[in-house]
């Protein structure tokens, strides 16, 4: 139990990683689209 609490735990974290890197990054490049497209 405690070896696969430990082995998620680190993968759980590198996705969270992941899935935030790759969300904020959508968010920039909507609001850089917007602000061009605007101007």
């Amino acid at each position: 139990m405690t070896f696969v609490l430990s082995n998620m735990i680190p993968q759980t974290a590198y996705l969270n990683r992941v899935i935030w890197k790759s969300w904020e990054e959508s968010v920039y490049y909507c609001w850089a689209y917007k602000i061009n497209f605007s101007t």
